[in-house]
């Protein structure tokens, strides 16, 4: 099973809901009989996702212990293409998430006033798409807009589609009959709504033999080694596990405040500590992106789902106070808002997501931004990749070792990348002005803007941001050098490299007329 998701071209119909198993899969979950007991602890996203995927490969019993009295974060509301290959895999279709989530198309993040100027930059998600301009292959083309001191956001055929409130899904219709399917020509991702995707996940799950707990747990026994063995409740309920999956949140139960496992603080690059959270109605018209907008004094989020928008300001809590960061969100928006609470974090990670017997996932083991994609996405890579390490049956102390490596660079590369945005050419406010004295660029974003100044293209030196991903942030640094517009572009036949480009422009507007809007798809209107 890979766990990067290259694109996706699969079918809307073909993700099939169903509990049928094939022989082939019979077979492999004959293989991964484990005759294990695993707990999780926690619901939410994290819990229902990791129940899920457990289920799914191996042949064992899976319990999940939650209480409704705990709430979930639901912050975010937005995934990265990973989330569509955990549709694949569990077995999902998304046309269901979309009728039981309320769910949204996320075709990348806008991100708007980042420099101070009133423009924007877009990120979409892998750029190898057959209809996008803003590829490596085509490096003299980004070349040339750029010394042409050209935006190129226009090149990017998920930007178009954005542009143009419009998914990267087509309509086709099958040889017989009038029946309809649509086709993914792009890479996409989804928003939702949290709650009721952790719902959905429930249902889905218990369904499939997940048994469901109602519970806090207040007590963890071990055995000789340290290695958790059972679970005892408020309520009195006694709980025998083999493995234990932490999905507790900012509570941390196990990984955290049992084992006591160092936490790693991102501070210094990424101090932003506080957000408050609230929403705004829709007509579902909406483009399908997240937008990040820079703010006085720090950032806000705008993601649609069906009917609203969740919406958040991230602020220093030292800086600004939470009525003070409300108080500009009304002005931008010009309207009163209400905010159900505020909450305080800070962003880190835990030197260890495998600790004995227990892997936490999702806020309990990192948090780096409100932003809930990205906590899902190191979520199902962590977890893709311990199943693909089998490390449930598998408890060899340096394999365990190696995982724990790989999560934590993980993490420090998704706060590398987040700080980078920061490092902006915007200092109209005291914490703009600051930030770049006070939190400046490492040695690692360093050698990558040199790349960006002397080829465009940096190579992909990291293992979970995709290399290139450093040019789209937009921020002032990506104009090619003088001496490389020499090496190449002088070199280069200009009268061929603009008829590539006119004829790959030339396809997304073809393509782009043949893709449906977001609204019918909200609304289910194909």
């Amino acid at each position: 099973m890979t766990y990067i998701s290259q694109g996706n071209t699969r079918n809307f119909k073909e993700l099939e809901n169903t509990k049928k198993e094939k022989p082939a899969e019979k077979a492999r979950l004959a293989e991964q009989q484990v005759n294990k007991d695993v707990c999780i602890v926690g619901g939410g996203t994290a819990g229902w996702m990791t129940a899920l995927l457990i289920n799914t490969n191996y042949d064992c019993n899976v319990t999940l212990i939650e209480s409704e009295d705990i709430g979930i974060l639901g912050a975010g509301e937005g995934t990265t293409p990973q989330f569509i290959t955990f549709l694949e895999e569990v077995k999902l279709r998304l046309s269901d998430i979309v009728a039981n989530c309320s769910a949204t198309i996320k075709n990348g993040i806008e991100f708007a006033n980042w420099n101070g100027d009133g423009t924007s930059y877009f990120h979409s998600f892998n750029m190898n798409d057959d209809f996008n301009v803003l590829t490596p292959s085509n490096i003299l083309i980004i070349a040339k807009y750029l010394e042409e001191n050209k935006d190129y956001n226009h090149l990017n055929f998920s930007n178009l589609l954005s542009q143009n409130y419009k998914t990267g899904f087509k309509l086709r219709r099958k040889e017989q009959g009038k029946h309809t399917e649509l086709e993914n020509v792009c890479s996409y991702a989804l928003h939702f709504d949290a709650r009721k995707l952790a719902d959905y996940l429930k249902k889905v799950a218990i369904e499939r033999d997940v048994v469901r707990i109602e519970g806090k747990v207040t007590q963890i026994k071990t055995d000789d080694k340290n290695y958790i063995n059972e679970l005892v409740l408020d309520n009195g309920k006694s709980i025998k596990t083999d493995y234990v999956f932490d999905c507790t949140g900012f509570a941390r139960l196990i990984i955290g405040k049992f084992f006591q496992t160092k936490w790693k603080s991102y501070a210094n690059k990424l101090p932003l500590n506080s957000a408050i959270p609230f929403f705004l109605p829709h007509d579902n018209h909406v483009k399908p992106q997240t937008t990040a907008i820079a703010m006085k004094h720090g950032w806000m989020w705008q993601i649609p789902v069906k009917d609203r928008y969740g919406c958040g300001y991230v602020f220093d809590k030292n800086r600004v106070s939470s009525d003070e960061a409300l108080a500009e969100a009304e002005q931008w928006f010009g309207q009163k808002l209400t905010s159900p609470r505020s909450f305080s974090f800070d962003a880190g990670s835990f030197e260890n997501t495998v600790v004995n017997n227990c892997m936490a996932v999702g806020l309990a083991q990192s948090f780096v931004e409100p932003l809930e994609a990205t906590s899902i996405w190191i979520s199902l890579i962590n977890l893709f990749e311990f199943i693909n390490l089998d490390l449930l049956r598998n408890d060899d102390y340096y394999l365990k070792n190696t995982f724990n490596k790989r999560c934590t660079s993980r993490n420090d590369e998704v706060a590398e990348f987040l700080h980078f945005h920061y490092l902006s050419e915007r200092d109209d406010t005291p914490f703009w002005k600051e930030f770049k004295h006070l939190y400046p660029m490492t040695e690692v974003q360093k050698e990558l803007v040199e790349q960006v100044r002397q080829t465009v293209m940096p190579i992909s030196t990291v293992n979970v941001m995709w290399g290139p991903s450093y040019t789209m942030v937009g921020l002032g640094i990506r104009q090619a050098s003088l001496d490389f517009r020499k090496r190449y572009l002088e070199k280069t036949d200009l009268f061929k490299l603009f008829q590539r480009k006119e004829e790959l422009v030339k396809r997304q507007q073809i393509m782009l007329e043949s893709c449906i809007l977001h609204k019918d798809f909200i609304e289910n209107k194909f």
